[in-house]
């Protein structure tokens, strides 16, 4: 058995199953950091399978939806191929008759299961990696895949590995995108190349990236071509589970309706999230064009960004057509007022989407009626700046919102098609490879504000950045640039970026934390306000004396802040608001404090209906109506989730000065305050409450601070049948 010098695979395989089952992602980098030989992983996995037949160690940790764990193997080369059966369903004869030699539907891959449990970053690194666009590997900050080292000479071991990264895309000048590639093959092939099966260019590339569809279908080929099967190119993308792709094909008119030789259309074929974004737009822009009239508003409505210059039908455009069969049928003259409404837009959008930036730049000059905040699908689909934002083009970034005029604050779009999930648009930026001045760019042009949005995982732009591994010069740019306030903040685990970083072992992010620390000893004050350990915060040491922070302050004789009497203070400032105690909370409240929950006194007062406390707090502190928790939940939100008869009361309180500023906020799902009348009953939404009542400061769960308001649950929520979840 191939084994690296005293390496004990059986333990390790053994190892292995707990810690992904656990969600211990610490634990599985430590196990397997060390190996860099294909031959061990292989042998780690196979004696894993043996002692647990019905799963392997990607598909363990996405059945435990641990998507770090799960793109972590994957790098470092586990297998994304093995075939299993999905537990309620089976291949029996008849079931084999259908599909032959063929994948049946009962079986399932690693990269079939990431889509089904809407795993989206995994979901495309395992699809480049299939493809060919990226090795296992690549996404580690130092390589350990062994075949990356193949011919050349050992690296010599650094103080510092995690700062040897790969030198980023944006840095090569040169490079060639995937826009310029894919107009070369066009000008190689010609628009109208059809192979000996009948598959155009479109067919042939499909699992290429998004913007070869775009290249493609704006540059003369046939959307709806059929090959020898009867397959266009979405019933590839499709069949294949290509959400990209089938997203770029819709967004270029392809038909949804069209049917293959075996009678099936893309929708018959769609699974899972593609299959509910095909349904969307049926009966689909070209057969609602050629018959289905009513519908044809209707999509245009949703399908804003649908191509008008896409060939579709008989070598014409949606446009060509609806002239030259209006002449036939006198309805359909209202399907050409219709595009006509929409043609500026759609070349402008199309251009944007191939990455034409000569085309664009053109249309924002010279043309009227364009938009360039138009999203896709729906109010939180993408726009094109966070579609430029993706394509890492900051010249189109830099277009569209110095000359188009797209929006840049208060935008919140789907982490992708796949997934309901808002991020704040910044947040797009924050990524490895992208090129840094994109989010250097955008934040010269947006509200401070914008930074302290948050995604799913209640991540700041700060935490966002280091749960993304960005680059440790981006991160200590984030921090100057907000003057050290970043480090206080917390994602919904609790966590500071100085623990994120510790929790993902990220060194070079954890110097350049303490680096600031020790250099900033005046935002001490802060650190402690916002409750953070105190050693995570005197006991940083600086590099150039060696010495503590706390051992600096002293020396320079200032009073070493006790970080244990603030916390003291917190816990009984947020007493007293929870007890409707003014006179204590008036005589203790000195700083806003902020606990590890993200909750301040006005929080906890509205949650124990204390309307005094929350008129005092809203009169003397009115800045406090604009902190969130860490769920990224404003005390508005709180405010509307009380029982209906004293919602308004605090509602109107919070509201009754510069309503603007809090009323449009958003939670981490993009869900505004007054969304969460509705939700008031959900088990989601009293476990809210619940926490807010019952976490101490530190986030310790305990009796409630003061006496259960009226109508509230006391016990944990989901021990009760509430609603609708």
């Amino acid at each position: 058995m191939p084994s690296e010098p005293g390496f004990d695979v059986e333990n390790t395989a053994q190892k292995l199953y707990g810690y992904i089952k656990h969600g211990d992602f610490r634990n599985v980098q430590e196990t397997l950091d060390p190996i860099t030989d294909r031959a061990v992983v292989r042998a780690i996995e196979d004696r894993f399978i043996g002692r647990h037949t019905d799963t392997d160690p990607v598909n363990l940790a996405i059945k435990q939806r641990e998507e770090k764990i799960a793109i972590y193997l994957v790098e470092k080369a586990f297998s994304t191929d093995r075939v299993h059966q999905w537990p309620d369903r089976s291949c029996d004869q008849w079931c084999y008759y259908e599909h032959g030699p063929d994948k049946c539907k009962a079986e399932f891959t690693a990269v079939d299961h990431s889509e089904k449990e809407n795993l989206y970053k995994l979901t495309k690194r395992i699809k480049e990696i299939s493809q060919g666009q990226r090795h296992p590997g690549d996404g580690l900050v130092i390589s350990t895949v062994q075949h990356h080292m193949v011919g050349q000479q050992p690296m010599e071991e650094s103080k510092s590995p995690r700062y040897e990264r790969p030198m980023p895309a944006y840095e090569t000048k040169s490079r060639k995108t995937a826009a310029d590639e894919a107009r070369e093959k066009i000008q190689k092939y010609g628009r109208k190349y059809v192979d000996t099966n009948g598959n155009t260019l479109l067919h042939l590339n499909i699992r290429k990236p998004q913007v070869y569809t775009y290249v493609f279908a704006n540059g003369g080929v046939p959307v709806n071509i059929q090959n020898k099967g009867g397959d266009s190119a979405l019933h590839l993308a499709v069949r294949e589970g290509l959400y990209e792709t089938a997203e770029a094909l819709v967004q270029c008119s392809a038909d949804i309706a069209l049917r293959n030789f075996m009678g099936q259309t893309p929708i018959d074929e769609a699974e899972g999230p593609i299959k509910k974004m095909l349904e969307k737009f049926q009966p689909g822009v070209v057969e609602a064009m050629c018959g289905n009239y009513r519908h044809f508003e209707r999509i245009l409505r949703i399908l804003a960004w649908a191509s008008l210059s896409s060939k579709v039908k008989e070598e014409k455009t949606l446009m060509e057509l609806a002239i030259m069969r209006s002449e036939e049928d006198p309805q359909v003259q209202n399907c050409v007022r219709i595009l006509k409404g929409y043609r500026t837009s759609s070349r402008l959008i199309h251009a944007v989407l191939c990455e034409n930036m000569d085309l664009a730049r053109d249309i924002i000059e010279k043309e009227k009626d364009w938009k360039t905040n138009i999203r896709f699908m729906d109010r939180t689909g993408k726009t094109l700046l966070s579609h430029a934002v993706e394509a890492n083009n900051i010249d189109l970034v830099r277009l569209l919102v110095d000359r188009g005029g797209a929006k840049v604050n208060a935008i919140r779009v789907r982490e992708s098609g796949m997934v309901e999930e808002t991020v704040p648009l910044f947040h797009k930026c924050l990524k490895a490879g992208l090129n840094p001045e994109i989010a250097k760019f955008l934040n010269a042009r947006m509200d401070i504000k914008e930074r302290l949005e948050k995604d799913k995982n209640g991540n700041t732009a700060v935490l966002r950045a280091i749960e993304e591994d960005v680059s440790p010069k981006l991160v200590h740019w984030l921090i100057d640039t907000s003057s050290g306030s970043c480090l206080v903040e917390r994602n919904k685990d609790g966590l500071t970026p100085r623990e994120l970083a510790l929790a993902q072992k990220n060194d070079p992010i954890v110097k350049v934390i303490d680096r600031y620390i020790s250099q900033k000893p005046t935002n001490i004050p802060k650190y402690a306000s916002h409750l953070c350990h105190e050693r995570d915060t005197l006991d940083v040491v600086d590099e150039t004396t060696g010495k503590t922070l706390g051992e600096m302050v002293q020396e320079e004789k200032k009073i070493k802040l006790k970080f244990q009497k603030f916390e003291a203070d917190a816990e009984k400032i947020s007493s007293a608001a929870a007890n409707g105690d003014l006179d204590e909370l008036k005589n203790l409240y000195t700083a806003n404090y902020v606990d590890r929950n993200g909750y301040t006194v006005l929080t906890r007062a509205i949650v124990f209906h204390k309307y005094d406390i929350c008129k005092h707090l809203c009169t003397v502190r009115p800045e406090l109506r604009s902190i969130p928790d860490n769920m990224n939940r404003y005390p508005l939100h709180y405010a509307y989730s009380l029982p209906a008869n004293v919602c308004m009361k605090y509602v109107c309180l919070l509201l009754e000065k510069n309503p603007e500023s809090i009323e449009s906020k958003v939670d981490m799902m993009g869900r505004c305050a007054a969304e969460y009348k509705d939700l008031r009953e959900t088990v989601e939404i009293q476990t809210m409450l619940y926490d807010a009542m019952t976490l101490d400061v530190l986030g310790k769960r305990g009796p409630p601070l003061g006496s259960w308001p009226e109508g509230a649950k006391r016990t944990p929520p989901d021990r009760h049948v509430i609603g609708h979840s």
